[in-house]
């Protein structure tokens, strides 16, 4: 697959998803983090909502397969549903706006 020789190259890719492509997500990516012990390549999964404010949410320790299977799913949400949320552990971003230093705050 095409992500495979774009991950060994680089340290992470992001995708800006088309309006048709989800109504929930916006925008997904994956960032190499070292491998494991068992030299499984794993990262952090970031996925930005379309909500209002544009909450992100970081996954925790994805495994770059499971990247590649949820970027060829016929639905994001679904896969995100059945095979992340609630599998990993995650922190919540929430941007602010207005402030000076415009450090986003977490939940």
């Amino acid at each position: 697959m095409i992500l495979d020789k774009i991950i060994d190259n680089v340290y992470g890719v992001e995708f800006d998803l088309e309006d048709e492509a989800s109504s929930m997500i916006l925008r997904i990516g994956w960032t190499k983090t070292p491998k494991t012990k068992d030299n499984n390549m794993v990262g952090t999964l970031k996925i930005v909502f379309k909500t209002v404010d544009h909450v992100s949410y970081y996954y925790d320790k994805v495994p770059f397969q499971t990247f590649q299977e949820l970027m060829t799913s016929e639905s994001y949400g679904i896969y995100l549903n059945k095979h992340i949320k609630n599998k990993y552990k995650f922190i919540k971003i929430i941007p602010t706006e207005g402030k000076e230093d415009n450090e986003p705050r977490t939940s």
